[in-house]
């Protein structure tokens, strides 16, 4: 039996940076309104004369059921706000790898793009090694045609259409790189989710089966 893969944080960013992941900050309150609300207890209570139990068991149960939707929603938002702590930037803010390399082709030039390998070499121990250095003929071209100002729109336009591979080689490199970063940070995240979602739906699930046992 293989043991599956831990997702990456662009996995990860389907939850960590879903609509109601961003109201993680009003789930402990609206989770303690449920645990100590009369109104919602007695709204959720189970129907006993359904069940086939007595009134004071079917309380006891959802207030049991409660208890486990607080503790996963909790575990939920903690497990958020690591996400949003611990994601790379790259991967928060771009939803695809090709938002990000379209985003970067408009802003990259020579020094960024050696900026950038170099930085991912340091950080990640990586051997990237994508050359960035005007061959010869392109020197020659550039210098005859006035491109002769690294950071003007015109220079940077000649030379990333002469290093278009290299540079897109990179940003790939990039995105891969970050997008798989952080392993111990990614299982943890993964794992607290899960254990969120089994206590959340750990009550639907009992539930069920009272039901299926009183038909």
């Amino acid at each position: 039996m293989e043991i599956p893969e831990c997702p990456k944080w662009y996995d990860l960013r389907g939850l960590g940076r879903s609509p109601i992941a961003r109201l993680t900050v009003l789930i402990p309150v609206f989770g303690t309104l449920i645990l100590f609300s009369d109104a919602v207890s007695d709204f959720i209570s189970l129907s006993a004369t359904f069940l086939g139990i007595e009134q004071d068991q079917a309380i006891a149960i959802s207030r049991q059921n409660t208890f486990f939707m607080y503790f996963g929603l909790i575990i939920f938002s903690v497990s958020t706000l690591i996400f949003n702590a611990c994601c790379p930037a790259v991967i928060k803010e771009f939803p695809t790898e090709y938002d990000h390399y379209d985003a970067e082709l408009r802003i990259v030039t020579k020094d960024r793009a050696d900026r950038l390998q170099a930085d991912l070499n340091d950080r990640f121990d990586a051997d990237l090694s994508f050359n960035f250095e005007l061959s010869g003929d392109d020197e020659k071209a550039a210098r005859a045609l006035g491109f002769v100002v690294n950071n003007s729109a015109e220079s940077r336009e000649f030379w990333l259409k002469a290093k278009s591979q290299s540079v897109a080689d990179l940003i790939q490199a990039r995105y891969r790189l970050e997008n798989e970063s952080l392993l111990g940070w990614r299982r943890g995240i993964y794992i607290a989710y899960l254990l969120a979602f089994g206590l959340v739906g750990w009550p639907t699930v009992v539930m069920l089966w009272r039901v299926l046992q009183s038909l």
